[in-house]
């Protein structure tokens, strides 16, 4: 979960920049990774389940799965 400026959430390169690092971070280089972009920080998820709110302020979403190779980028 991630906030970012409006300016970063127009750079399709630079969401994929920080999935890309948040995955080099993880203990099992191979996990699937789930990052979900916010650009206000008052509705922004803080945890797992999130409300209706912090779904409704969802700005973009990227899912990586390197053992299938899956990588997708949506917007909201």
């Amino acid at each position: 979960m991630v906030v970012i400026g409006p300016d970063q959430l127009a750079d399709d390169d630079e969401l994929w920049r920080i999935a890309d690092y948040l995955h080099g971070q993880l203990e099992v280089a191979d996990d699937p990774l789930q990052v979900i972009f916010w650009t206000d920080e008052s509705r922004a998820g803080r945890g797992v389940p999130l409300n209706f709110e912090q779904v409704d302020a969802e700005a973009a979403q990227i899912n990586l799965d390197p053992r299938s190779g899956f990588r997708d980028l949506q917007r909201y």
